[in-house]
């Protein structure tokens, strides 16, 4: 363990009882990134394991099925076991996957509506169909589910799928649901549907975003779209072409930021990911990556850890400090 990974996990373990269950801010992102640390280094090992316990034995029926609740844990559950951990999700996750489904559609039933949880579960089902799901029954049951939730939630969208959020978020509910249209499309599902609902969306977009984070969303998304669908789906091919040439000019490392914020939420960190999305779904670099410029803004943030004893100053999780060191690694991984 290096002198940086130290200082991060005693600032982790000093904090950790007083986290929330919040994807980006709480334990389970921390879950993810030392999922992957210990995959990379056996001295995470029993770090890792004895937060996976706390974590799981914390879920209760009256958390809220939210990506600060429920869903946080179980998307971060579902990532860990696709990518780092062996397990079946299918066995790791049956009471929650229940519980969700059997919820979602009890307060549906109601008249009870609250979109942006549904998509957030939209979300969460597009990631359980992705990874895991493998009993025939249950996927079933979930294609279904989703196909209701797609067509439920796009109908209370409406205008609003168009109008831009400010300030940026990377986990904004528009960009859940357009992140769930391209998954269930690759997946093979609802195919001529969703293309139509892509169509109907490009003709709602009248103009070009207004923040960097929405543009580099909107970019991804279109060359996305491309890469699954081909061109001349609605005005996607004119709306790329149009922010390509905004964009043209864009160093992302050079980028003048208030605050110095370089979160995953709305910061450097975001406009980095977006960025890597970008290059790796277009198949060649449209943006310049500099990784040492990166490091050198994350490394400035670890050493204050060390002379400050504010948990407000540097946040933990995937927006904070560890979020920061799991896209640098990755960052490192495909560039360099």
């Amino acid at each position: 363990m290096n002198y940086i990974d130290s200082i991060i996990l005693k600032r982790t373990c000093t904090c950790w009882k007083k986290l929330g269950n919040d994807l980006l801010y709480g334990k389970p992102g921390i879950l993810l990134y030392y999922a992957q640390k210990s995959n990379q280094n056996t001295c995470f090992e029993k770090i890792y394991q004895k937060m996976e316990g706390d974590v799981l034995s914390h879920i209760n029926k009256d958390m809220p099925c939210r990506l600060d609740g429920l869903l946080g844990i179980t998307l971060c559950t579902t990532w860990i076991l696709a990518y780092w951990k062996k397990g079946n999700p299918d066995y790791v996750l049956k009471e929650i996957d229940e519980d969700i489904y059997r919820n979602t559609m009890s307060f549906i039933n109601k008249g009870e509506h609250n979109n942006e949880q549904e998509i957030e579960i939209l979300f969460y089902i597009s990631q359980r169909l992705k990874y895991g799901l493998q009993g025939k029954e249950k996927r079933i049951i979930f294609t279904r589910f989703s196909e209701f939730l797609l067509e439920h939630t796009y109908a209370h969208l409406g205008s609003d799928i168009s109008k831009e959020n400010i300030p940026f978020n990377i986990l904004n509910h528009k960009v859940l649901y357009l992140a769930s249209l391209v998954e269930l499309y690759k997946l093979g599902f609802y195919q001529k549907r969703i293309k139509r609902i892509t169509y109907e969306i490009s003709l709602k977009i009248q103009a070009l975003p207004y923040a960097l984070g929405n543009k580099l969303m909107l970019l991804l998304f279109c060359l996305k779209l491309k890469k699954i669908m081909g061109d001349g789906v609605g005005k996607w091919p004119e709306i790329e072409k149009s922010l390509l040439n905004n964009l043209s000019c864009l160093n992302v490392n050079c980028l003048d930021l208030p605050y110095k914020n370089i979160s995953l939420a709305n910061g450097l960190t975001s406009y980095y990911l977006l960025g890597f999305l970008c290059n790796s779904t277009n198949g060649h670099s449209l943006f310049k990556l500099d990784t040492n410029s990166y490091r050198h803004e994350i490394l400035k943030r670890v050493l204050f850890l060390t002379k400050n004893d504010s948990d407000t100053m540097l946040p933990l999780g995937l927006n904070g400090i560890h979020g920061f060191h799991f896209l640098y690694s990755l960052l490192v991984e495909h560039h360099g």
